[in-house]
């Protein structure tokens, strides 16, 4: 009995904790966020994109990625991992 409460309370503080960490995402909305939240970036890169401009942040310590409109400043996109995505899926893979 013991055993088994331990296996669910493991559970429950493994999916609790892979949910504030990925809220904390959501939560960063802007490039200072950026900067405050994570520190050296290990990948940077400018693109154009429907005539507007974006930077690409990639973070390897965490695997996730993060895109900038320049004019605003705020994050339009973020997502796992080190391939670029877009901030117009649609236009993007079409």
């Amino acid at each position: 009995m013991h055993i088994g409460l331990v296996k669910v309370f493991f559970v429950l503080a493994t999916f609790t904790s892979l949910a504030v960490y990925a809220v904390s995402y959501d939560e960063i909305t802007d490039i200072e966020a950026l900067a405050v939240h994570f520190g050296e970036l290990t990948f940077e890169q400018h693109f154009l994109e429907e005539d507007m401009e974006f930077i690409w942040f990639y973070f390897k310590d965490i695997d996730y990625s993060f895109l900038v409109n320049t004019e605003t400043g705020e994050v339009c996109h973020h997502f796992k991992g080190k391939k670029r995505e877009s901030c117009f899926p649609a236009s993007y893979f079409e």
